[in-house]
């Protein structure tokens, strides 16, 4: 009886040392955090239910990238000075090297909504840029196009709270949104610069107007 015990706990011990552990790499990630609203009060910034030491966030403004650690973090925004999160905690399980922004804004109600998108860092090809673009105005139920200034149309049908495919253009493009109903549109002169990567996100106070916003990615 002993040396089948014996026998039995060297196959356990010789078992255990062979199968490895499956361990989750640990790192750093990158994400941003965008007052997409107008006429917003500031936004305080947390996450994982602590508030970040960065300065409030004003209608149209976004913090720089903020270095988290990689795995589950939840992101959410708040009128500054208080505790209570605008729109929906947003879980994200963010992998090392990863970058994304968040955006604050609200739904086609007028309720607070929170979204999050994924930056894609791939370098533009020589002599170009790339840029995405983003339609958060919340007064507008009408998908968008945009157009290259001189160039024609880039896209069409981009509906509310949705972000475009990058494309690759050139140095110093314009750009302006167009919809439905929208009769206030000013042409986005971003001084878009060879090897940047951009995004762009279209919001309003109304349902008739389009306003572009500039993110630069890197």
């Amino acid at each position: 009886m002993k040396k089948t015990l014996v026998l039995v706990c060297s196959l356990l011990v010789l078992l255990s040392s062979c199968v490895k552990k499956t361990e989750v790499p640990q790192g750093e990630v990158r994400i941003r955090f965008v007052n997409a609203l107008p006429n917003s009060l500031p936004q305080d910034v947390y996450v994982n239910n602590g508030k970040l030491n960065v300065a409030a966030v004003g209608p149209g403004q976004a913090t720089a990238y903020l270095p988290l650690y990689s795995g589950q973090n939840y992101l959410a925004m708040a009128n500054t000075g208080t505790t209570t999160p605008n729109g929906d905690i947003i879980p994200y399980n963010a992998v090392v090297g990863s970058y994304a922004t968040f955006f604050y804004t609200q739904n086609l109600l007028g309720g607070s909504a929170t979204g999050l998108k994924e930056d894609d860092m791939t370098a533009p090809p020589a002599g170009k840029a790339r840029v995405r673009f983003i339609h958060l105005n919340s007064f507008l139920n009408n998908s968008i196009r945009v157009s290259v200034v001189g160039s024609g149309e880039l896209f069409t049908g981009l509906g509310f709270g949705i972000a475009s495919s990058y494309y690759n253009v050139d140095p110093g493009s314009k750009f302006q949104g167009a919809a439905t109903g929208v009769v206030t549109s000013p042409v986005i002169d971003a001084s878009i610069q060879a090897g940047k990567i951009y995004t762009i996100f279209f919001n309003g106070t109304t349902g008739t107007e389009l306003y572009g916003n500039l993110l630069i990615q890197n």
